[in-house]
């Protein structure tokens, strides 16, 4: 198996480099992201949750949960929890709690094939929007098993296709989220349309 070492301005942050909100938003700047006090607010916690997972965040991971932040529709649907078990019968399934605009909270349970297509499952009995999984994929941003990943998925809705990305350190969790912006982008196209 080949090793691949990275390089040390590979490390955004680590011991010698400490997690500091003006880094974050100089990296923001320099790939023209701008986010509002909130966006950024959350951005900052969810990079410093993953510095006090590792005490090493790599330039990747920061610039991920960024882009994210950026991308996600200002309205919509949230991930509250997700939970996972595979009963006696080894069939996977999914507990899942959103949260819409209003705060309100909803609860869903399926059972799948897969646990993606259990966590799926719960979601679209939330969110009500049938729709096609034409492809995703989960790959890590970082080595290390902590490391943050992400999710693309890629919907169909009629004739409308929506490719989204999400991040976490979970991948269950990855691709729900992706699955949410995915839904979520589906829904502000429709409204506009």
């Amino acid at each position: 198996m080949e090793m691949k070492l990275h390089k040390p301005w590979d490390v955004a942050f680590d011991h010698e480099n400490m997690l500091r909100e003006r880094k974050i938003q100089a990296i923001a700047a320099s790939l023209n992201i701008n986010l509002n006090e909130g966006e950024f607010s959350q951005a900052f916690e969810e990079i410093t949750t993953l510095y006090e997972l590792r005490n090493t965040i790599y330039r990747k991971e920061v610039e991920a949960i960024l882009l994210e932040k950026q991308a996600w529709p200002s309205v919509g649907w949230k991930l509250k929890t997700i939970e996972v078990k595979v009963n006696e019968d080894f069939s996977p399934e999914a507990n899942v709690v959103l949260q819409d605009d209003s705060g309100a909270e909803f609860f869903a349970q399926a059972i799948g094939d897969t646990t993606v297509e259990a966590v799926y499952s719960a979601i679209e009995q939330i969110v009500g929007i049938r729709v096609f999984i034409v492809d995703f994929n989960f790959t890590s941003l970082a080595p290390g098993m902590k490391s943050l990943g992400q999710a693309k998925v890629t919907i169909r809705h009629h004739r409308n296709e929506v490719e989204a990305c999400a991040h976490s350190v979970d991948f269950l969790e990855a691709i729900a989220k992706a699955f949410l912006m995915a839904i979520d982008m589906i829904k502000l196209e429709t409204m506009v349309c």
